[in-house]
């Protein structure tokens, strides 16, 4: 539900920047926040701030994950 859209927001930023979490909980959390962009446009700078930091110590996956949250959010940017 809409009503906790601002809670899972919040615990998805947790558990993608924290650097002792698991690389498919960050991927599941990053999928999370990429999905509600469609709902709120205005975090996807705090999204890219969290990729450009995250990406240099990340594994291979999560970098993948990373382009292609990237490339979706660049064509939500478009419209």
């Amino acid at each position: 539900p809409k009503k906790h859209h601002a809670l899972m927001i919040d615990y998805c930023i947790d558990r993608f920047s924290d650097g002792g979490e698991e690389v498919a909980v960050k991927v599941f959390a990053l999928e999370n926040l990429s999905n509600l962009l469609v709902f709120y446009p205005e975090i996807s700078g705090e999204i890219r701030s969290l990729i450009e930091i995250e990406v240099p110590r990340s594994s291979v996956a999560l970098k993948a994950r990373c382009r292609q949250v990237l490339k979706r959010m660049n064509k939500i940017d478009q419209f």
